[in-house]
């Protein structure tokens, strides 16, 4: 499903304030009732969402959590290989404490092309979420078409930025492209 439950979900949205209160809501319902979610499946229905609303790079999940999974019917090699499939860089932050799968959460952001941070205290989320959206904010989708005939063959691509501050990086790519030498004729 992909229906947004609103006290416990937030749609996709610029709001931080909202995001906030559904985390302090969260955090009281936990000391309330104890650990509990599916957060395989919400990862999943997350990705699925991502992918119904936004363009291919214009899209990123944020997964905060304070534990591990409970109840989940997808695994979680689902959730890295649905991400990496769907191109959506996944930045996960959990609330340490002894339930916290730290180890999936890490692969998770590794995987996809995000990023894990820790957080010790559930006021930390907040600075932490912060990195999370000035990452986003500082990152570009470059793409490119390459004149090259689809040989099979490995081809390398050097990316070069400048910025306006003589900061520079460079970073090679090495790319096989589709086709190679077809059938053979007998």
């Amino acid at each position: 499903p992909t229906e947004i439950d609103e006290d416990y979900e937030v749609p996709f949205t610029n709001d931080r304030n909202r995001l906030l209160n559904v985390i302090n809501f969260l955090h009281e319902r936990l000391e309330l009732e104890g650990p509990g979610t599916p957060l395989y499946d919400a990862v999943v229905k997350a990705i699925r969402m991502a992918e119904a609303s936004e363009p291919m790079g214009h899209r990123a999940l944020i997964v905060m959590t304070d534990g591990e999974d409970r109840g989940s019917v997808s695994a979680d090699s689902d959730t890295i290989q649905r991400a990496s499939d769907a191109h959506t860089p996944v930045f996960t932050v959990g609330l340490s404490n002894s339930s916290l799968d730290e180890q999936y959460l890490r692969r998770l952001a590794d995987n996809t092309g995000g990023e894990y941070q820790a957080a010790e205290t559930p006021a930390d989320f907040s600075p932490l979420l912060s990195n999370v959206l000035d990452t986003l904010r500082s990152q570009y989708l470059l793409t490119y078409k390459s004149g090259l005939a689809e040989d099979g063959q490995t081809h390398s691509v050097l990316v070069r930025v400048r910025t306006a501050t003589e900061t520079e990086g460079v970073q090679e790519y090495r790319m096989e492209t589709p086709g190679g030498l077809g059938e053979e004729s007998a």
